[in-house]
């Protein structure tokens, strides 16, 4: 508070001291350009919102964005920057909601043309983003998802990463072959979880003796997901950039990763 009373520029974009204390705070070049690099038409980039690690008794949630008019020297690739953040005690979706309010009426534009966000699969998380910005295509982070399809494995009884690999490589592919999540569009999708099938079953009866395997069910449960927030069509509209062989790059949440770092 002394800090922002004597910086020349302000940086808190709002305070609640109730219902709880929560502070969502920027610099002013912070909030323009999540608006200039997450939704032009012509060069845009996903906004990308994860929570740090505990800090204790409160929560750090940044906003990262990519800088599109730079190019990392040791990458090659536009570089992350740290956005607006948020610093708050609990993780529920009003909390959030405040949070997203705040950011994106502080953003030009952020509300009505951002083309797409990512974050890990939090609900209240997701939840709260979906509704401010509320024409944004909604990413799910590739990773965190793996993560939790090998949990699911681990409960069928298929806990060796060796034994897993059949059906993780069935679902996201490899470099030599596609998988589920390289459809795209919805009928892909359909076609590809239901040729899935037959093998996924007999794979894990053999290794686990199950009469009624699971790990297709799971991810059937799994396809409105999928289709919404995973598949190419989805990337696309999101404005996830191409790679080399002209397909939407799959969608991670390295940028804020790398940011909370």
């Amino acid at each position: 508070m002394l800090y922002a009373k004597h910086s020349e520029e302000p940086i808190v974009l709002e305070h609640h001291d109730v219902p709880e204390d929560l502070w969502v705070l920027a610099k002013p070049h912070m909030t323009k350009d999540l608006s200039r690099f997450c939704t032009s038409d012509k060069l845009s980039h996903p906004l990308s919102v994860d929570p740090t690690f505990n800090f204790g008794k409160f929560e750090v949630t940044p906003f990262t964005y990519k800088h599109l008019f730079l190019k990392s020297k040791r990458t090659g690739k536009a570089p992350s920057f740290l956005g607006p953040t948020a610093i708050h005690y609990s993780k529920q979706k009003n909390v959030y909601k405040r949070i997203v309010l705040a950011v994106a009426n502080s953003s030009p534009d952020l509300a009505d043309k951002a083309k797409g966000f990512i974050t890990d699969g939090e609900e209240s998380l997701y939840s709260a983003l979906g509704e401010v910005v509320r024409h944004a295509t909604g990413l799910r982070c590739f990773r965190h998802f793996q993560q939790n399809c090998r949990d699911k494995l681990h409960k069928l009884g298929i806990r060796k990463q060796t034994e897993q690999k059949f059906f993780i490589d069935t679902v996201f592919g490899t470099p030599a072959s596609e998988g589920l999540l390289d459809a795209y569009d919805k009928s892909d999708l359909k076609a590809r979880t239901l040729a899935a099938k037959e093998a996924t079953d007999t794979e894990e009866a053999r290794l686990t003796g199950n009469e009624s395997p699971g790990f297709w069910t799971y991810v059937h449960t799994h396809k409105k997901m999928m289709k919404k927030c995973m598949i190419a069509t989805a990337r696309i509209k999101a404005g996830m950039p191409n790679d080399e062989s002209g397909k939407p790059l799959k969608s991670y949440t390295n940028q804020s990763e790398s940011i909370n770092n």
